[in-house]
């Protein structure tokens, strides 16, 4: 990390399929603990952080390399993971 900064809040990524309640579970998590809540899946579908559409998932394909590499992503977690 930079400088002196230290992480004093965690980065907590909830992955799974499409449809089972992980924007609501994370959403309730972040309210209750009072850390940000980051929707990913809308920041890949904005910000073209996908290589394509999965037809059978009906969802994009998430591009790890691409999200890794965003500064939208970085500045977001840097706000919430670092003091």
């Amino acid at each position: 990390m930079e400088g002196n900064k230290r992480r004093t809040r965690p980065n907590i990524l909830i992955t799974g399929t499409p449809g089972t309640g992980k924007t609501t579970l994370s959403h309730n998590l972040a309210e209750k603990c009072s850390l940000n809540h980051i929707e990913l899946s809308s920041l890949i579908k904005e910000k073209s952080l996908h290589s394509g559409w999965d037809e059978e998932f009906e969802c994009y394909i998430l591009d790890e390399d691409k999200v890794l590499r965003s500064r939208h992503l970085v500045s977001l977690t840097a706000i919430s993971g670092v003091r």
